[in-house]
């Protein structure tokens, strides 16, 4: 039959899917031989025109579909076969893609599926690394439907690292059902006392104005400390910065947080610079007003204990399979092989120290995240 079309298989398929609507058995039993005997890119194409259980009832069918699908994996017609033929067991393949490009919009079909298995998706991300976790907790905030809220809901109990726990409460607050769940929490005493600020910075960004409203009386935004002076964050937002005063309000906002901690953590503020080309606007604000809450930039610290009896206390900003590099006091990195590591402790608290924002006043501010901006 293949022979008899030459080359022109794709024409073959799209005249078979109009005759499937008539003569269903002919026009699947063509389209298993086309997916049995034709090259790559045109089995692959047939499948559309398969449903899964003729694929799986059929070993020779089965064992074609895994050498067709090693080449595709990470790839977004991978994801599009997951999907249409309803595969299984490819959990840790759909993570991998959405980690490698999680604003392709494949990963939020990846995401959405992998949700659908709420059991499953709860163990996955609990075995992951905190980068990982956060990574497909922050797709499945995108995804928005009842299966990944639920993932989420359940996840958040069983999940202990800090970052992920704040990722999880910024997911949930981007639906009006993930909302009302954590506020529920609040109102029911549960909401931890460290994820709170977090949760009501989520919340007031909600496109849901009753969300918003609820939120503003049971759990509203906290004064930024040394800001309580300052006009509302929408208000913030509005003011126009000045990019050529930014740097030098960078610096300001540099020396001020080393006057407002000690020891190891000091200078820690102009490591600003690091996160102006990872954040919108919005989150460069509320990274400067509430480090701790703002988890994203990634600057909730680890204390490192090696063998010889060293501590280190820092943020990682490189992990590999052998060591860790961390960014240090005064802006220093310090590189530590994983084999002489006893012990790693993740902080509750941002190593960016509050209070920038008070050394600089309502405008200085405007003008750093203006330069912040331009960073990116």
């Amino acid at each position: 039959m293949l022979q008899a079309f030459g080359h022109d298989k794709l024409s073959l398929l799209r005249s078979l899917q109009l005759l499937q609507y008539n003569h269903p058995a002919e026009g699947s039993k063509a389209a298993l031989t086309i997916f049995l005997e034709a090259d790559s890119e045109t089995s692959l194409a047939a499948t559309a025109l398969l449903d899964r259980n003729a694929i799986a009832s059929n070993p020779e069918a089965q064992a074609r579909l895994d050498a067709l699908l090693k080449p595709v994996v990470g790839k977004p017609a991978f994801i599009d076969l997951v999907e249409r033929l309803s595969l299984t067991g490819f959990e840790k393949e759909m993570l991998d893609f959405i980690l490698a490009q999680p604003d392709a919009p494949e990963s939020i079909t990846a995401a959405k599926l992998l949700a659908a298995n709420r059991d499953g998706t709860t163990a996955l991300l609990e075995k992951s690394g905190a980068k990982s976790a956060i990574a497909l907790v922050n797709v499945l905030g995108r995804v928005g439907d009842r299966a990944s809220v639920a993932v989420l809901n359940t996840a958040f109990w069983k999940i202990k690292d800090n970052a992920v726990r704040a990722a999880m409460i910024s997911a949930l607050a981007l639906t009006g059902e993930g909302g009302r769940a954590i506020l529920k929490w609040q109102k029911e005493g549960k909401l931890p006392d460290d994820l709170k600020a977090g949760a009501a910075l989520a919340l007031s960004r909600s496109t849901d104005a009753g969300l918003r409203d609820q939120a503003s009386k049971e759990l509203p935004v906290p004064a930024a400390l040394g800001a309580e002076s300052f006009p509302p964050l929408p208000e913030l937002m509005k003011l126009k910065g000045d990019t050529s005063k930014g740097s030098m309000a960078f610096m300001a906002a540099g020396c001020a947080g080393c006057h407002q901690v000690k020891g190891q953590f000091i200078n820690f503020g102009p490591d600003l610079s690091v996160i102006g080309n990872k954040l919108s606007k919005d989150g460069l604000f509320t990274a400067v007003l509430y480090p701790s809450a703002a988890v994203e930039h990634s600057f909730n610290g680890v204390t490192i204990t090696t063998k010889a009896g060293a501590q280190m206390v820092g943020y990682i900003i490189s992990d590999t399979h052998e060591e860790l590099t961390l960014k240090i006091a005064g802006g220093a990195q310090q590189v530590v092989k994983k084999n002489v590591i006893t012990k790693r402790d993740e902080t509750k608290q941002s190593l960016m120290p509050p209070g920038l924002a008070a050394g600089i006043g309502p405008q200085g501010l405007a003008d750093l995240v203006a330069w912040l901006q331009t960073l990116k």
